[in-house]
């Protein structure tokens, strides 16, 4: 019985993908080294990033968000990857695109490495809106993109949503 729970618990997080993330202030500080992010671990033989998205809450001028993306390189090669920020070519419909700027209060470390075969990290991401900041939508989005770097007809891009709610 115990292999049974075990085998479906490992099918479950694998036919599942990579889940969610959110970050939930429980006060009006919402910076945390160790946000509460969810994940599940993808397969070892392919890239992948987790969380897929990952939802601020309450964020305000002069706010601080932190959490982090877990990378894998799935290739038996090592492979060069940049982290970025990235307009999305779409969005969500009750969320608008982060306005010009927005790519200025975002930190992202390290944002270029090369992973080793089959190397899984974990790149650190803030998001730290100006006292000042004015002009914003209720909820807006960016993307953060995780892109092979290397020439070629084929190359592996992928990103997390970051979708962000005012209070």
């Amino acid at each position: 019985m115990k292999k049974l729970i075990i085998g479906l618990l490992i099918g479950s997080l694998l036919v599942g993908g990579c889940k969610a993330g959110t970050i939930s202030p429980a006060s009006e500080n919402i910076s945390s080294k160790a946000p509460t992010v969810t994940e599940s671990v993808g397969p070892d033989n392919l890239t992948w990033v987790a969380p897929a998205k990952v939802e601020i809450g309450r964020f305000y001028p002069g706010a601080r968000a932190e959490f982090y993306l877990t990378v894998h390189n799935g290739s038996e090669d090592s492979k060069q990857f940049t982290v970025s920020y990235l307009v999305p070519s779409q969005i969500r419909g009750d969320y608008k695109t982060a306005i010009e700027g927005v790519e200025s209060w975002v930190t992202i470390e390290p944002s270029g490495t090369v992973f080793a075969p089959r190397e899984t990290r974990q790149i650190f991401v803030a998001v730290e809106m100006p006292k000042d900041a004015e002009e914003f939508a209720e909820n807006w989005e960016f993307w953060i993109r995780v892109k092979e770097d290397q020439s070629g007809m084929i190359q592996t891009e992928l990103a997390s949503r970051i979708l962000v709610s005012m209070r």
